[in-house]
């Protein structure tokens, strides 16, 4: 088999026997295989027949084999690594099922039981004209090794060859790293402790890495950086943790514990991971409470942007809105309100609460913006009471996800078409923007604005 998704390197043969003896490994009493397993499985063959393929490559040659996504079992296996039928080939038909084959083949008449690895050849598509012939199939033996050859043939039916796109940088979204923090739970007293664990992730597969995939990609990065943020954006501590493997599967995470102090304030913290040299991977952020539950809150607090996306010199617009236990007014109530972009403060303004418990607060984003991390405090007191609460300021530094969704799931030339979007950020946050959409020519053909969290529609 001419095995383009294992990098061409020719391997060593392996029989029938060697492919059910491996399979059963992993399969139940019917032959049946989950997709973890499978991912396993086909780890074991590629190591028997001495190549190497990543997570992601593994994940494409079982996209192929089940492509409807109902089941993995030992007879699909079967057809996309060995069979060609009789019948087919008495017919003058080449049966190459779902196979990673980009070339023709032309199988003998023996019993089909090897699996052959060899490297790729960039050619032209084949057109089939004759009928394949075949000799008298010989009597089957155990372990009987069949040999594949490429040779061209004409017919009226022409093999595809998937040609990549050269405007797509296939390269640099394969090795795009992001992260998923996982917390115990999502509020805690002070003096408890905050289990975590992150996965780092291919943002193309969406597949943990493995440890060789660590090893490769963050060798020379270290250990990872984990910050614990206060609700203000100061930092409370710094650990730096290194990749453990899972026990109970192929993959490897960084997981570690945080002790909050028995006076800790309590607000919405963050969790932030990051890796100092690894520049394709997408910092990772995760909100967690702190609630001090001896005494109960006095004021309820909300505080959201109008805005979902902000860029450099742009004014932020926030409203807060307070309202006491009793679910009365604190109308009056003097309000702190203080931004720190990048970990250096850039605004500091007081505000009173209007008859409603409401204060708008308004401000103007610094004209440079390095990073973009920024977050909003705000400090009410009422009375004897003071309470705070913090929001992550929404700035985009001209870096969004945008997706199209085609009215129907097409769109038809001629026709008015309506085609909804939606925006996000690189941290997945939602993010409003304004633009135009761009002919050929270069000429502005619409407006596109969104009307709500990132969604419109035009």
């Amino acid at each position: 088999i001419n095995a383009e998704y294992m990098g061409g390197i020719k391997g060593k043969e392996i029989n029938t026997k060697k492919f059910n003896e491996i399979f059963d490994k992993f399969a139940d009493k019917k032959k049946k295989i989950s997709f973890n397993n499978a991912l396993k499985f086909l780890e074991m063959l590629a190591q028997e027949a001495n190549i190497k393929f990543t997570p992601f490559e593994a994940t494409e040659i079982l996209k192929k084999i089940d492509p409807y996504n109902v089941g993995l079992d030992y007879e699909k296996f079967k057809v996309f690594f060995f069979e060609s039928t009789e019948k087919e080939v008495e017919k003058g038909n080449l049966l190459l099922s779902q196979s990673m084959v980009s070339t023709s083949l032309t199988l003998k008449k023996e019993p089909i039981t090897q699996l052959k690895i060899e490297p790729p050849k960039k050619e032209e598509p084949i057109p089939l004209k004759t009928p394949i012939t075949t000799k008298e199939e010989p009597p089957k033996k155990e372990d009987e090794i069949v040999v594949i050859e490429t040779k061209h043939v004409s017919s009226d039916f022409v093999l595809p060859v998937e040609e990549e796109d050269p405007t797509v940088d296939n390269a640099s979204h394969k090795n795009t790293f992001s992260c998923i923090i996982q917390t115990d739970k999502p509020i805690y007293k002070p003096g408890e402790k905050i289990y975590f664990r992150a996965w780092v992730i291919h943002s193309l597969s969406q597949i943990p890495l493995n440890d060789e995939d660590a090893k490769n990609a963050f060798l020379k990065s270290g250990p990872a950086k984990v910050e614990f943020l206060s609700p203000g954006g100061e930092l409370v501590s710094t650990k730096h943790i290194s990749f453990t493997k899972n026990n109970d599967t192929a993959f490897v995470n960084l997981s570690d514990s945080i002790t909050l102090a028995n006076n800790q304030a309590g607000g919405n913290y963050k969790i932030k991971v990051s890796f100092e040299y690894v520049e394709n991977f997408t910092c990772a952020e995760r909100n967690i409470q702190v609630k001090v539950f001896n005494a109960p809150p006095k004021l309820n607090i909300q505080l959201e942007f109008v805005k979902k996306g902000l860029g450099p010199s742009d004014e932020a617009h926030a409203i807060l809105e307070v309202k006491r236990s009793d679910l009365s007014i604190p109308k009056g109530a003097t309000v702190t309100a203080k931004a720190r972009i990048d970990g250096t403060e850039t605004f500091s303004g007081n505000f009173t609460l209007n008859e409603n418990g409401k204060a708008d607060i308004k401000f103007k984003l610094p004209d440079n913006i390095v990073a973009g991390d920024g977050t909003l405090t705000c400090t009410i007191q009422d009375g004897g009471i003071t309470e705070s609460s913090g929001q992550t300021i929404p700035i985009i530094l001209q870096k969004l996800d945008i997706q199209f969704f085609p009215e129907g799931g097409e769109i038809v030339c001629g026709l008015p078409n309506n085609v909804y979007f939606e925006s996000k950020t690189p941290y997945g946050d939602s993010a409003d923007f304004l633009g135009h959409i761009i002919n050929s020519k270069g000429e502005a053909v619409s407006t596109i604005q969104t009307n709500h969290e990132g969604r419109g529609k035009t």
